[in-house]
């Protein structure tokens, strides 16, 4: 997959974890800031897979097809797939973006919001319109995430 088909690539802490209690047995929401691009984010997680504690660091890669030809995915599973992308990270999910908000010339600190649902698992990602170019409203992405250690 070329660099250019990246979305978004950001480091984030956790800072808050399940703030308003757990909800669901397997489930974790994380709320984390950025390292560098002042940016925030609300995430449900599936605890088992991905377990996080406060402070942990983590490295989150959001691209829109996981096809090496940059060409949309076909909406198939195919458990026999090579992907070498896929293969650095710890933890993926497939979702869709439900809504955006902000943006455009009239927004005062142009700030963008981008909501998405993995199945259920629901994140928001706030940030400058800078970095968050390459969200669409009602397009399939790819969120993947690594630990990093210190």
């Amino acid at each position: 997959m070329a660099t250019n088909d990246l979305m978004f690539d950001e480091i984030f802490v956790v800072n808050e974890l399940n703030p308003e209690g757990k909800k669901f047995m397997m489930t974790d929401r994380i709320n984390c800031n950025s390292e560098v691009g002042n940016l925030d984010l609300i995430l449900d997680i599936h605890s088992e897979l991905f377990k996080c504690i406060l402070g942990t660091k983590f490295r989150m890669v959001i691209v829109p097809t996981f096809r090496e030809d940059g060409l949309p995915d076909d909406d198939e599973y195919d458990p026999n797939m090579s992907n070498r992308m896929l293969d650095r990270f710890e933890y993926a999910m497939c979702g869709q973006v439900y809504r955006i908000e902000g943006g455009g010339s009239s927004s005062e600190n142009n700030q963008i919001t981008v909501f998405a649902s993995y199945g259920g698992l629901l994140m928001r990602l706030r940030g400058d319109q800078l970095n968050m170019q390459g969200f669409k409203d009602d397009s399939t992405l790819y969120l993947m995430v690594k630990k990093l250690h210190d």
